[in-house]
């Protein structure tokens, strides 16, 4: 009986095979994926704004380059780690910026509707200038200087003049741009313009903006013109620019907004390089003193009052006002402490004559020397208070309407015709009684006359005296008013009247000199 061999069988590299490929390609998938991986990243942020782990995305140019990984809480704000693609490796820099974009509903502004589907995502911006940090602190708001299409203008001001997002932007009344934010840093509002790129020559370093809102009140030696904004300009607001040299170049980082379009045109010294000062303000005039109030230099606005400070010394007895300022000090092409040292002075005058109002004017003096209140430079105040002419000269009419005898002119007048009155009155009564008895004697006859001629001669001199006087009087009143008012027209009226008076007095004067005893028996 022949034995059966045993064949030993192969290994089977065909079943073999499969988990081997399995393998290979597990690991090709698993290194594809850690391939793909870029850099893990920490972004910074003051809350989460809505943002979820494994949920939330980072985009850049609309496009998913990230995922959010995890959030984690921490003392102050909170970090948001995000696990980039590699091909975004070479953004992660320092012009790489991230921020958050969720639906935002406010007054006259709706923001971020496509977070409405898709939820809270972070937004990227960045040059590709290659890899160099993984940590970021992410901004509350998108840059401005990622609009497209646009040229941005920052302006400053101390005021925001009520001025918001999506207001227009005008030049030569044609509409160019928006404003794109407002926010305060510092003390100072800033506003940030998108100007559309087309309309981006018209703006230059002589380019001059202004609220649309302001009232323009211009005042010279001819006339006061006040213009108001229409109707469009009040209701919608918003900002006017003027370029005043067309091929200038655009050099600034930075504008001024004016108040309106007369504060933007108003003739100005200096570059707006504004130092925070002090006046110590010790006279009778601090009162009038308001914030907003010039500084003034040879004719020139060079700063303003910011605040004023008031407390009554009982020692000297007298008001002490400390008027914060600032003041331009390249107006003076040198520092401030120089030209202090230089003779940079301040005195208290007055600004407009019919309100009385008061501003601090700013002259070359004597060196003072340099002082300071605080952290305050303060520029040396003189003593004393310069009167406007106009105002001294309306103060000298009121003292001298206040100071005349008026109630002792008119008492006089009232005595003068109450004397003539008497006189005539006893004169007539007197003749009478003469003429009666005329038949008696003749020589009693001119004997009494003489004594009336006397009498009246000496009673029509010294009134023709009082009313000499009286009329100086009204005289020099009538000339301290203007020839068009009531007041000088009634003195002018009262005046003619003493004229013919003093007239008729002299004339009757005359007549008892070339005849005596005409009054009694006549010429």
């Amino acid at each position: 009986m022949q034995r059966a061999k045993r064949v030993k069988k192969g290994i089977n590299f065909i079943i073999w095979s499969i988990p081997v490929v399995a393998i290979v390609v597990s690991l090709w998938l698993i290194y594809k994926y850690y391939s793909s991986l870029g850099p893990l990243i920490e972004i910074r942020f003051e809350n989460a704004g809505g943002i979820e782990p494994k949920v939330s995305q980072v985009k850049f140019r609309d496009v998913k380059v990230g995922v959010v990984s995890d959030v984690k809480i921490l003392k102050k704000g909170v970090a948001v780690y995000v696990r980039m693609n590699s091909e975004m490796k070479d953004y992660l820099n320092d012009t790489t910026k991230f921020w958050i974009v969720k639906p935002t509903i406010e007054a006259g502004r709706v923001s971020g509707l496509e977070a409405l589907i898709s939820g809270p995502y972070i937004q990227m911006s960045a040059e590709p200038l290659g890899f160099t940090k993984t940590k970021f602190q992410g901004l509350e708001e998108p840059p401005i200087k990622d609009i497209k299409d646009a040229l941005v203008i920052k302006l400053v001001a101390n005021n925001s003049y009520g001025l918001t997002e999506r207001m227009p932007v005008y030049y030569k009344q044609i509409e160019v741009g928006s404003v794109r934010r407002v926010s305060l840093k510092d003390n100072k509002v800033y506003i940030y313009l998108a100007i559309d790129k087309k309309y981006s020559i018209y703006v230059n370093d002589t380019s001059k903006f202004w609220n649309l809102r302001g009232v323009d009140v211009s005042f010279n030696k001819d006339n006061l013109k006040v213009e108001l904004p229409s109707l469009s300009s009040l209701i919608v607001g918003g900002i006017a620019f003027d370029t005043l040299q067309f091929s200038a170049p655009l050099t600034k980082s930075e504008f001024r907004l004016y108040a309106s379009r007369s504060d933007a045109y108003q003739n100005r010294l200096g570059r707006d390089k504004f130092r925070d000062v002090v006046f110590i303000v010790k006279n009778n005039q601090n009162g009038k003193l308001r914030v907003g109030n010039s500084i003034v230099f040879r004719n020139f606005k060079v700063g303003e009052i910011t605040y004023l400070k008031s407390k009554f010394d009982i020692n000297t007895n007298s008001i002490i006002t400390t008027a914060y300022a600032k003041v331009d000090e390249s107006a003076f092409r040198v520092s401030l402490e120089d030209a202090i040292k230089r003779g940079l002075v301040a005195q208290i005058k007055t600004t407009f004559p019919i309100l009385g109002g008061i501003g601090i004017y700013l002259s070359f003096d004597k060196p003072y020397k340099v002082e300071y209140f605080g952290k305050y430079l303060v520029i040396p105040v003189k003593k004393g208070f310069v009167e406007n002419r106009i105002v001294a000269k309306l103060s000298e009419v009121l003292d001298k309407l206040k100071n005349l005898p008026l109630d002792k002119t008119i008492s006089d007048v009232s005595s003068f015709i109450n004397n003539l009155k008497n006189s005539m009155g006893s004169f007539f009564a007197t003749t009478t009684k003469t003429l009666n008895t005329a038949n008696k004697t003749l020589k009693g006859i001119n004997d009494l006359s003489s004594t009336i001629d006397a009498m009246l001669k000496k009673e029509i001199n010294q009134t023709i005296d009082n009313l000499n006087s009286t009329l100086l009087t009204l005289q020099k009143l009538a000339s301290s008013y203007s020839k068009d008012s009531k007041t000088y027209q009634r003195l002018n009226i009262l005046i003619e009247n003493l004229n013919r008076t003093i007239k008729v007095y002299r004339k009757i004067g005359k007549q008892i000199d070339n005849k005596p005893n005409s009054l009694v028996v006549g010429d």
